[in-house]
C-alpha cells in the first residue's frame, strides 16, 4: 500500500523512493510499503510453479518454497491475485487451478514442455475473473516431429462453473508462424503489449491487449532474422523488455552464429528498432539461452550454454545503458561459469534475479543485481528448494513492470519538505478502507498545512498504517528596494541574502549575488533553494539633469 509519492525535478536525488514529474503544482506522495503484500496487480508475481514439483512463494516478503504438480522442461506461468494468493497456473498444455487440479478445457494448449517463452498469462483489462494466455509450440519439436508452428491464445473465465473456472476460445491462432520466444509489458493499469517473433524473417509482432481485446499487431523488422539458415535452435532462446519500457533483449541460442541483441523498444507505438548487439560470443564458446534485466533496467543479464561443451554454462552482465556497440561488447562481464546447465533468468518481487540450474534442487540467486560486476552478489545455490523438487530450465514469465518489490517494514515514515502551497495525498491502493488522521475516509486528500499525517487502510489483503511528515520551507523574497530614479552614476543592486546555498538569476542572464545598472530599465532577480524560488523586480530611470533644460 503506502503513499505515491511526486517530487520537483530539483528534489528528486534526495529521496530512495520512485518520483515521478509535479503535478499541477502540487506534491504527489508516496511513502513506503503497505504491510507484505501490495495493491492490484502489484501481487500477480507471488507464487512461481515451475520445473518438476517446484514452487516459490514470495507474497510474505521472502521466498517460501513448497510443491506444485507441474513437470516441465522449459514454459510455465502463474499468476495470483490482489493479495499474493495463487490462482492458476500452467504448462502450456494444462491449466491447473489454486489447489493443484486442472481446469475444464475442452482441448489441451496448443503449447509443448519445451517451449521456451510459452505460456504466458495476462489479465484482461476491465473484465474481472478472465485471463488471457498465450503460448507457442515446440518449434524443434515442430520441425523435427510435426506439431503446431504458430503462436497461440486461450481465455481462462474463473467466473465460470461456479467458480471451478473454464478454459475458452481453446487455441485460438494468434500468428501461423512463430519462434518460441514470447514476452510481454505491461503499458498501464488497464493496457499490455503481447510481443512474439515471427520464423523465417526479422519480424516482431505486437498486439496492444486493452478492455476491448486484441488490437492488430504492430510489426517491426529488426535484427537477426531467425531461421533462414535452417538453424532451428535459433527458435528458442529469450526476448524481454525492460521494466521501463526502453529496450528489448533478444538472445540466439545458435551454435553457428550466437548472439545477444539489444534493441530500442517504444512503448507508446509498440516499435521495435535496432541498436547494439553482441554477435563475439562464438569466440568465448557461449551460446546465449536467458536474459533479464536488473531492477534499474542499468544492466543486462544472459545465461549462455557452452557450444563445446567444455563447460555447461556461463552467467554474464552488460552494461544496458552502454552507449555504443563497442561499448557494450566490452561490457560484458562474465560473472560465473558452472558445471551443470543455466536457465531462464527471473526477476522476483524481492528484486532480486533469480536463475534456473537445471536438475538441480536449488536456484541461483543475484541478490545485487544493479551493481556492476562482481558486486551483484551471484549465490551460485542461493535458494534451497523443497524436497524432491528439480529445477529445469524455465522459471516464470509475466509482462515485464509487472509487479512491484514486496514490502517487508508495515510502516514507514518520511519527512518531505516542500515550497507548494498544497500537498496531493494518494494511498496506493484504489479499494478499501481509508481512515486519515484529517478524518478524511478517501484514497486522495489534499493538505495545506505543514504537520504529521497518518493513514490507516484495511482491506481482505490485512492492515496497515503509513505515516508522512510534511515541512512548508520558507524563502524569503529577494528585496532590491523601492523604483529609483538615478543620475550618471551607477546604481548596485544588493538583495543583502545570506544563504550560499541560494542561486541567483538576473534579468541579464548574470548569476552574481550582486548586479551593477547604470541604464532604465526594469530589472529582476531570480532566487532559488532547492526547489523553492522566488521573484523580485525594480524600476530604474536614468536621468542626466537636462531633461527640463531650454
Amino acid at each position: 500500500m503506502g503513499f505515491v509519492i511526486n517530487v520537483p525535478a530539483a528534489k528528486r536525488n534526495i529521496f530512495s523512493v520512485k518520483c515521478y514529474s509535479k503535478l499541477i503544482a502540487a506534491l504527489l506522495f508516496s511513502i513506503g510499503g503497505f504491510g507484505p503484500k501490495l495493491s492490484a496487480q502489484q501481487n500477480a508475481n507471488s507464487v512461481w510453479n515451475f520445473g518438476n514439483l517446484c514452487r516459490v512463494d514470495f507474497s510474505s516478503g521472502q521466498p517460501a518454497v513448497s510443491h506444485s504438480v507441474l513437470s516441465t522442461d522449459e514454459c510455465n506461468s502463474s499468476i495470483s491475485d490482489d493479495c499474493g494468493n495463487l490462482l492458476f497456473y500452467s504448462d502450456g498444455i494444462t491449466v491447473f487451478n489454486n489447489n493443484d487440479t486442472p481446469i475444464s478445457s475442452s482441448a489441451p494448449l496448443h503449447s509443448h514442455a519445451s517451449a521456451g517463452q510459452g505460456p504466458l498469462i495476462v489479465p484482461f483489462p476491465g473484465h474481472e475473473g478472465y485471463y488471457y494466455i498465450f503460448y507457442t509450440s515446440a518449434q524443434l519439436n515442430f520441425f523435427a516431429q510435426g506439431g503446431y508452428p504458430g503462436a497461440y491464445y486461450s481465455v481462462v473465465n474463473l467466473n465460470a462453473n461456479n467458480g471451478a473456472g473454464q478454459v475458452e476460445q481453446v487455441n485460438t491462432m494468434l500468428l501461423d508462424s512463430s519462434s518460441e520466444k514470447l514476452t510481454a509489458y505491461r503499458i498501464g493499469p488497464d493496457q499490455f503489449w503481447i510481443m512474439a517473433h515471427d520464423w523465417n524473417n526479422a519480424d516482431f509482432y505486437c498486439w496492444k491487449l486493452t478492455s476491448a481485446g486484441l488490437e492488430a499487431p504492430v510489426i517491426s523488422t529488426a535484427g537477426h532474422p531467425l531461421g533462414l539458415n535452417n538453424d532451428y535452435m535459433e527458435a528458442t532462446g529469450t526476448i524481454k523488455i525492460s521494466s521501463n519500457g526502453t529496450r528489448l533483449a533478444s538472445t540466439l541460442q545458435s551454435s553457428n552464429n550466437p548472439m545477444v541483441e539489444l534493441f530500442s523498444f517504444d512503448a507508446d507505438i509498440g516499435g521495435v528498432s535496432v541498436m547494439l548487439m553482441d554477435t563475439s560470443l562464438v569466440q568465448v564458446d557461449a551460446m546465449p539461452y536467458g536474459a533479464s534485466f536488473s531492477p534499474d533496467n542499468s544492466k543486462l543479464y544472459v545465461t549462455a550454454f557452452s557450444i563445446t561443451n567444455s563447460v555447461n554454462s556461463f552467467l554474464f552482465q552488460y552494461d544496458a545503458l552502454a552507449a555504443s556497440q563497442d561499448a557494450f561488447v566490452a561490457s560484458r562481464t562474465l560473472i560465473a561459469s558452472t558445471p551443470y546447465n543455466l536457465g531462464k533468468i527471473e526477476l522476483a518481487p524481492d528484486n532480486k534475479l533469480y536463475v534456473a540450474c537445471y536438475s538441480k534442487n536449488f536456484l541461483g540467486v543475484i541478490s545485487q543485481p544493479d551493481l556492476a560486476g562482481n558486486a551483484c552478489s551471484y549465490l551460485p545455490s542461493g535458494l534451497q528448494l523443497a524436497s524432491g523438487c528439480v529445477s529445469r530450465l524455465a522459471l516464470q514469465n509475466l509482462p515485464s513492470n509487472f509487479n512491484t518489490a514486496v514490502l517487508s517494514d508495515p510502516v514507514t515514515t518520511e519527512e518531505i519538505h516542500t515550497c507548494d502551497p498544497q500537498v496531493i495525498l494518494t494511498a496506493n491502493a484504489s479499494s478499501g478502507n481509508f481512515t486519515w488522521s484529517t478524518g478524511d475516509t478517501t484514497a486522495q486528500i489534499i493538505v495545506t498545512e505543514a504537520g504529521t499525517y497518518t493513514l490507516e487502510y484495511s482491506s481482505s489483503c490485512g492492515a496497515a498504517t503509513d505515516t508522512i511528515r510534511i515541512f512548508h520551507d520558507a524563502l524569503a523574497d529577494p528585496e532590491l528596494g523601492n523604483d529609483t530614479v538615478i543620475g550618471t552614476t551607477s546604481l548596485l543592486l544588493d538583495p543583502q541574502i545570506n544563504d550560499p546555498g541560494v542561486n541567483y538569476l538576473w534579468s541579464d542572464g548574470s548569476t552574481l549575488p550582486t548586479l551593477s545598472v547604470s541604464e532604465s530599465g526594469i530589472y529582476w532577480l531570480q532566487i532559488t533553494d532547492g526547489a523553492c524560488t522566488s521573484v523580485d523586480s525594480i524600476t530604474i530611470t536614468q536621468t542626466t539633469g537636462l531633461e527640463n533644460a531650454g
